[in-house]
C-alpha cells in the first residue's frame, strides 16, 4: 500500500506538469536531464489551487479523485499541444563521455540524498520548523478541527501567514493516503532535493559544459547545509529550486527568444512567491534586474514579459486573501506586533547598531568551507576579476541578484523584532542556501568563459 501511495504521490505531479509543459512546448526531447525537475514544480504548483480550495471547500469527495481530475485536464491540454504548438528540441548534444559523467554525478549525490531522505523517515514530523510552521498549516488545513480554521491557524500555527505551496503539497501526500500521516508529508517536499539535482545539472549542461556538471553537484551538495534539505519538509528547498529553475530559464530565452522558457521562468518565480515570504523579495529583485537591465521592456517581448505578470500576481495575491480571510498577519511587517513598529521604522533605528553584527556574521557564514557556503565567494570574486568584460555577460544578472539578495536579507536581520543572536544563529545559513545553487551555476558559467577557445572546444556544451 505505501509502495502505491508513493507512486500516486510523485507520478501524478509528474505527469501535470509533464503535460503542462507540453501545452508549453517543451518536452523530454527539450531537456532530458531539465525536464524532470520542471515537470515536478509544475505538477506541484498546478495541484496546489484545486487542493486549496478542496480543503476550504471541507474535502468533498476524494482527494486523490480530484489529482486525477487535474491530471485527465492538464493530460487533455497537453495531447492537443503536440499538434498545435511546436515543440522544442534539445541544444547541440555534448560528448557521450561527458554526459556519462554528468549522469553519473547526479547519481552520486542522489544516492547521498536519499540517504538522507531514508534516514528522516524513520522519524515523525514533530520538532522544529517543518513541524511547527508547515507541517502544522498543512494539518489545519487538511482537518481544522472543532475549533475551526480561523482558530487553528491562529492557535497552534508558528508563522501561519507564510505561503501557501509546502503545505498544500503536504496536503496532496494527505489526501493521497486518505488521511494525515506523520511521515508521508515530508517525503512530498524532499522529492524537491531530485528536482534540484536535475535543475543543476540540466542548466549546468546547457550554459557551461556537461564536464561541470559533477563538480558543480558536488560542490552544491557535499556539505551539511544542502544534505539537510533533504531531510526535512522546509521550505528553503523549493525556493531555491524554483529560483535556479528561473534563472535557468530565462539564460535559455535570452539564448533563442522562445516564449517557452518565459513560461519556465513564470513557473519558477511563482515557485518562488508561493515558497516562503523570502520568496516576495527575491521576486521583486530579480524583476527589477530584469526591467533594468532591458530584457523585459524590448517592443518585441513585452507583451509576453507582462502576460507572466498575471499568474504572479495572481499567485501572491491568493496569499494575501488568504490572510486576510482568517486574520493572519506577518510578524516582520505589521506595526502592531512586537515593540518599535514595523519594519521600515525598525530597520531605520537599529541600522547604526546592527550594520556591523549582522554583516560580521553573513561573512562568516560564507566564508565556511566546510558549509559549502564559498560557493557564493569564489562566484563573486570570479566576476569582480572579469572586470567590465561582466557587463556584457549574463553574468551581470546572476551577479546583481546573488548581491542585492545577500543585502535584502542583511536587511532583514537588522529590522528583526527577535533576538539578534539567536535569530541569526537559526537562520543565517538557511537564507544563504537560497542563492547558493544560483551562485553554483554562475560559477560553472564563469569558468567556461575564462577558459582558452582551445579548452573551451574541448568543453562543448549542451
Amino acid at each position: 500500500m505505501l509502495i502505491l501511495e508513493l507512486m500516486w504521490l510523485v507520478l501524478l505531479p509528474l505527469t501535470i506538469g509533464w503535460a503542462f509543459l507540453r501545452n508549453r512546448g517543451l518536452s523530454l526531447r527539450s531537456d532530458p536531464m531539465g525536464f524532470l525537475a520542471w515537470a515536478y514544480l509544475g505538477g506541484c504548483l498546478l495541484l496546489a489551487p484545486p487542493l486549496l480550495l478542496w480543503t476550504l471547500l471541507e474535502r468533498p469527495g476524494n482527494g486523490l479523485l480530484l489529482g486525477f481530475l487535474v491530471f485527465g485536464i492538464a493530460f487533455y491540454l497537453g495531447f492537443r499541444a503536440q499538434s498545435r504548438v511546436p515543440q522544442l528540441s534539445g541544444s547541440r548534444g555534448a560528448s557521450q563521455p561527458a554526459r556519462v559523467l554528468a549522469w553519473l554525478g547526479i547519481g552520486l549525490i542522489s544516492l547521498l540524498c536519499a540517504e538522507q531522505v531514508m534516514a528522516a523517515a524513520l522519524v515523525p514530523v514533530s520538532y522544529g520548523d517543518e513541524a511547527n510552521i508547515w507541517a502544522a498549516k498543512a494539518h489545519v488545513l487538511f482537518e481544522p478541527g472543532p475549533a475551526g480554521r480561523a482558530v487553528g491557524l491562529q492557535q497552534y500555527v508558528l508563522h501561519a501567514d507564510y505561503p501557501l505551496l509546502n503545505p498544500l503539497v503536504q496536503v496532496w501526500a494527505f489526501a493521497v493516503h486518505g488521511g494525515i500521516d506523520p511521515y508521508l508529508g515530508r517525503v512530498a517536499i524532499q522529492i524537491y532535493v531530485f528536482a534540484m539535482l536535475l535543475a543543476l545539472g540540466s542548466a549546468v549542461a546547457r550554459h557551461a559544459s556537461s564536464w561541470l556538471v559533477a563538480p558543480a553537484l558536488l560542490l552544491l551538495f557535499m556539505n551539511e547545509n544542502s544534505l539537510q534539505q533533504a531531510s526535512w519538509a522546509c521550505s528553503d528547498l523549493i525556493l531555491a529550486t524554483g529560483l535556479l529553475v528561473a534563472v535557468d530559464a530565462w539564460l535559455r530565452w535570452r539564448e533563442d527568444g522562445s516564449t517557452a522558457w518565459l513560461s519556465l521562468h513564470t513557473l519558477g518565480i511563482c515557485t518562488v512567491l508561493w515558497s516562503k515570504n523570502e520568496g516576495l523579495m527575491l521576486g521583486l529583485i530579480w524583476f527589477g534586474i530584469l526591467v533594468g537591465g532591458g530584457s523585459a521592456l524590448r517592443s518585441e517581448t513585452r507583451r509576453a514579459w507582462l502576460l507572466q505578470l498575471l499568474p504572479c500576481l495572481l499567485v501572491v495575491g491568493v496569499g494575501i486573501g488568504f490572510n486576510l480571510y482568517f486574520g493572519l498577519a506577518n510578524d516582520l511587517f505589521n506595526p502592531d506586533i512586537g515593540e518599535s513598529g514595523g519594519f521600515w521604522s525598525r530597520l531605520g533605528g537599529n541600522f547604526t547598531e546592527r550594520l556591523g553584527p549582522v554583516s560580521t556574521r553573513f561573512a562568516a557564514e560564507l566564508c565556511d568551507p566546510e558549509e559549502g557556503r564559498l560557493l557564493i565567494p569564489c562566484f563573486l570574486a570570479l566576476c569582480i576579476g572579469m572586470g567590465p568584460a561582466l557587463w556584457r555577460s549574463e553574468l551581470r544578472e546572476l551577479s546583481l541578484l546573488v548581491i542585492a539578495g545577500l543585502a535584502g536579507y542583511v536587511a532583514v536581520f537588522i529590522a528583526t523584532n527577535r533576538v539578534l543572536g539567536w535569530h541569526l544563529e537559526t537562520a543565517a545559513d538557511r537564507v544563504i542556501y537560497h542563492l547558493l545553487p544560483v551562485a553554483a551555476l554562475g560559477l560553472a558559467i564563469g569558468i567556461k568563459q575564462l577558459l582558452p577557445p582551445r579548452a573551451s572546444a574541448l568543453t562543448p556544451t549542451r
